[in-house]
């Protein structure tokens, strides 16, 4: 029987993680036929191989075990979804799980669109977030239709939260389209929900928590010192999906819609950039990188240069920083100096409100 779902698993060093994660996917599953777990050992030096090949040995017709050098994130993505059989392709990092009984559901929604012979190129479903004991810090949903597939048109608001976490894809849309993830590099899960944005013709949602994200592990890329001190591989990920962009639509017709899509994901990405830089973890990074992708925007993408130039801090908030660092006057640094104090003295206090309201619960 076909496989209608592919999940694809990059695990470097997740000999603690790993079989809890495969364990939600395939204990309990009413559909193992229909999967196909690819479980991508990024050249871990523990006994992550190991574990994977013993789930492997388990699930023979469902689980493969690929080993390979490591690369990186990107490089076992890219790995995964050029092995990958199935209809549909979801991700899963190795030190996260599924919800087991969300997962169901999604399986039965790609299995019902299949047999109604519909075509969605995406399928959104939520997640939650949660800390090492279990307890869940965070919930993501979104609003969109629930009934049927929707005009991606409505995605305009949702491509700005979109995480991978969230999205499920057909496999085929990625192939045809060329999708490659940067490798070597962290956190470049970004272009998972954001190079896709510019074929995606239909998509439908499903209110279901199918993903639980832990937060809070200890080596994990999101720890704060990590991701502060590899902010730089941030700018180098926007220009890879830039260039990307540049050769796709070179030999494809954008549609208007989903040029809208690309554009609003990849300045809001790009406002996020000049928001550390400038504000919140100026200590943290070296504002020479920022200068220097000020500057390649200028002269490469004029249209995003400008747009980000307009942005303002926050909704509550309606400050042009951007437009005041690039003056560089004794007046604007002043500016941009005040709004990075605003944003140390009100994360102090609500962090020190929310350590009052901990204890108390406690």
């Amino acid at each position: 029987m076909n496989k209608i779902m592919t999940v694809v698993i990059p695990a470097y060093n997740m000999e603690k993680y790993l079989s809890k994660g495969c364990g939600s996917i395939l204990e309990g599953n009413k559909y193992l036929d229909r999967l196909e777990v690819l479980i991508v050992n990024d050249g871990s030096w523990d006994t992550t191989l190991d574990i994977a090949r013993q789930i492997e040995a388990r699930y023979q017709s469902v689980v493969r075990a690929i080993d390979k050098p490591n690369g990186n994130y990107g490089s076992a993505i890219n790995r995964g979804l050029k092995e990958a059989a199935g209809t549909y392709i979801k991700i899963l990092d190795a030190d996260d799980s599924f919800d087991t009984n969300g997962f169901n559901r999604l399986m039965e929604c790609l299995i019902s669109l299949a047999d109604e012979h519909k075509r969605v190129d995406l399928v959104i479903t939520n997640m939650i977030t949660v800390d090492g004991q279990d307890n869940v810090l965070k919930q993501k949903s979104f609003d969109l239709p629930t009934t049927g597939t929707f005009d991606i048109s409505l995605l305009k608001n949702a491509c700005r939260n979109l995480t991978h976490h969230c999205a499920t894809y057909r496999t085929a849309l990625l192939k045809e389209m060329g999708y490659e993830q940067l490798e070597n590099y962290l956190y470049t899960d970004q272009e998972w929900v954001t190079l896709p944005l510019l074929t995606v013709a239909s998509a439908a949602y499903l209110s279901v928590c199918v993903y639980r994200y832990l937060l809070g592990r200890e080596g994990q890329t999101m720890e704060k010192a990590t991701f502060y001190d590899n902010y730089w591989m941030q700018i180098d990920i926007k220009k890879h999906m830039l260039h990307f962009y540049d050769r796709f639509k070179v030999g494809h017709a954008i549609r208007p819609e989903n040029q809208r899509l690309f554009e609003t994901r990849i300045l809001g990405d790009t406002i996020s950039i000049y928001r550390v830089y400038i504000v919140k973890h100026s200590d943290r990074t070296d504002i020479s990188e920022l200068i220097k992708y000020d500057s390649y925007l200028k002269e490469t993408y004029q249209d995003l240069y400008v747009a980000a130039g307009r942005a303002v801090y926050a909704k509550k908030l309606p400050l042009h920083f951007i437009k005041w660092w690039r003056k560089d006057t004794p007046v604007s640094r002043m500016k941009c100096m005040l709004l990075r104090k605003s944003y140390i003295y009100a994360k102090a206090a609500r962090d020190m409100l929310r350590s009052m309201t901990t204890g108390y619960g406690n």
